[in-house]
């Protein structure tokens, strides 16, 4: 089983908005406004927050989850939210009739390789800001 299986990253249609998404807070990036579509996981959603302001992944600090519950609210405007599984989400990620014009999602690091061109980039982004 490869090291990677199961890890939750980026996958990010580069052709269409670069290589900017490097690191979880680039997410917060204005530029990425109404391009980045997220499932309703609160795990990883959390754990993607935590680790964008250098915090343990599963941090059950109140003040660290405080600081997390502000930077969502920061990003709500910037998201579409998506009602489906993963591989599902990267599928989707690759049709030209995607809804919004989402470029980005989380996804574990299996998932582009299920799929057909364009190809996606999979990364698991650096940590900090």
């Amino acid at each position: 089983m490869p090291a990677s299986y199961g890890t939750t990253g980026l996958v990010v249609r580069t052709d269409l908005v670069g290589n900017g998404l490097k690191r979880w807070a680039d997410l917060w990036d204005g530029q990425y406004a109404g391009k980045i579509g997220l499932r309703a996981q609160p795990r990883e959603i959390i754990g993607m927050t935590l680790t964008s302001l250098g915090c343990p992944f599963a941090s059950e600090n109140p003040r660290d989850l405080e600081v997390v519950l502000q930077r969502l609210l920061a990003l709500k405007p910037s998201v579409v939210m998506l009602n489906i599984e993963t591989d599902e989400a990267v599928e989707k990620l690759l049709l030209r009739s995607r809804p919004r014009n989402w470029y980005c999602t989380i996804g574990w690091m299996t998932s582009p390789n299920q799929c057909s061109t364009p190809s996606p980039e999979s990364m698991v982004p650096r940590s900090t800001m």
